[in-house]
């Protein structure tokens, strides 16, 4: 399994879910922004039933009987329902039905599953700068038509408005290869190391260079903090902080860098 974004949240939570064990194996999570996942990624079972019952009330179906609260929803057409509904995320429910725990949580207490590889990365840029100037740097989905081997760019889908040259296809089928080889035997090359707690060391890959190791120096240590605080306020006293949701499972770390190669 592989997602980008909030599908590559989404591949980790899977393996917080109930039964999900020897259904797959591999696991790349591409720019999954805090995987596998803060606390504001989720909802526990008070929120979401205050956001329901928020819908259920503005369209006047409230009623003690639940046959008739579902009875009257049906009435409505999708459409309104999502109007009604607004622009709030949905998000998975921590509720001890799909997810038992919060799934750091559930990788701490060992009811993970343990039988995936997981390759977990984000670009070099990623989400650094949200308007033009970012032309030229690797920022979020930049890898996808790299990944897809689509001719295009993060500025277009339309192959007529972008251009690469042959370094770019070279780089394209080897991050197509390496993909691919993850998906067969769970690593993209025979000497790939097991994620070490504590290590500053993650892969890197560039078009003009192949996997070469890096040294982290860069302080996340009020992240820790705020994710910390919040999860002991939305799930309780047995949380912990979101370095330690490391610890039981095998994770490796792939940052990306492209180089753009554009008609102006």
């Amino acid at each position: 399994l592989f997602g980008e974004s909030a599908g590559g949240l989404s591949v980790i939570d899977l393996g917080g879910v109930k039964g999900s064990v020897n259904l797959y194996r591999t696991v790349i999570s591409q720019s999954g922004l805090g995987s596998p996942g803060t606390y504001t990624s989720y909802y526990n079972m008070s929120q979401a039933l205050n956001y329901s019952n928020s819908v259920v009330q503005k369209l006047n179906c409230a009623n003690n009987e639940q046959d008739k609260v579902l009875l009257c929803l049906r009435n409505y057409s999708i459409e309104h329902l999502l109007t009604i509904y607004g622009n709030r995320y949905t998000r998975p429910i921590i509720a001890n039905y799909f997810f038992p725990r919060y799934p750091p949580l559930a990788i701490k207490n060992g009811m993970y599953n343990k039988d995936l590889s997981l390759i977990m990365g984000n670009n070099d840029n990623e989400i650094a700068c949200a308007v033009k100037r970012y032309k030229g740097v690797c920022v979020h989905t930049a890898e996808l038509p790299y990944l897809f081997g689509t001719v295009s760019d993060y500025l277009s889908v339309e192959a007529a408005n972008s251009s690469w040259d042959n370094s770019s296809r070279i780089f394209s089928n080897e991050i197509i290869s390496y993909w691919t080889k993850i998906a067969a035997i769970g690593r993209p090359f025979s000497q790939w190391p097991n994620y070490v707690p504590y290590t500053t060391e993650h892969f890197y890959i560039t078009s003009d260079q192949d996997f070469s190791t890096m040294i982290w120096n860069r302080n996340c240590l009020i992240f820790d903090q705020n994710e910390e605080q919040g999860m002991k306020e939305k799930f309780g006293n047995s949380s912990h902080t979101f370095k330690e949701t490391f610890f039981i499972i095998k994770i490796f770390f792939l940052h990306f860098i492209f180089l753009f190669n554009k008609n102006e």
